[in-house]
Parts: C-alpha cells; sequence; structure tokens
C-alpha cells in the first residue's frame, strides 16, 4: 500500500521513517513514500459513503487485508448495480 520512492514496500515503522527508542521517545526520520496502485484502490473504494459506512459498522475489528478485500468487493458490487440501472434504460 504504501512504499518508498524506491518501490521498496514498507513493512515496519523503521521503513517508514519512525523510530522508537527503549524510554518510548518518538523520532521521525524524513523518508519519501509514496502509495502504491493497491493503496491508491483502496483509497477510492473509502470515497464511496456506501462502502466507508459498510466497513466502519460491521468489519472494523478485522484485520487490515479483511477490511481491503472487503472494501474491494464492495466497490465491485455497487459498480455492477450501477451498471445494471444503466442497462435496464
Amino acid at each position: 500500500m504504501i512504499s518508498k520512492r524506491s518501490l521498496e514496500p514498507i513493512e515496519t515503522l523503521d521503513d517508514a521513517g519512525i523510530e522508537i527508542d527503549f524510554n518510548n521517545n518518538v523520532y521521525t526520520h524524513i523518508i519519501p513514500l509514496r502509495l502504491t496502485q493497491t493503496g491508491h484502490d483502496f483509497a477510492k473504494s473509502l470515497i464511496s459513503n456506501e462502502v466507508f459506512e459498510q466497513l466502519k459498522e460491521n468489519f472494523s475489528d478485522k484485520p487490515f487485508e479483511i477490511i481491503f478485500n472487503t472494501g474491494q468487493a464492495l466497490l465491485e458490487h455497487l459498480a455492477k448495480k450501477k451498471l445494471d440501472q444503466i442497462l435496464s434504460l
């Protein structure tokens, strides 16, 4: 979802430029990051109020992978409904 500008994936907070020391002090380092195409797709699914509300109400306690996949499925379902409406005209 997020990668370094060099296209290396972000897997840890350190990769994202966030460091926490033994005293729980947080340090940040400026690292150029980018949203991957998958990240853009997920962001687009959240723009739909219907998708966002369904995810928030029914899936907020689920792991991120399930939220992501469900968001994509909900967006696809809404697109099919819209297509059916257009074709029935």
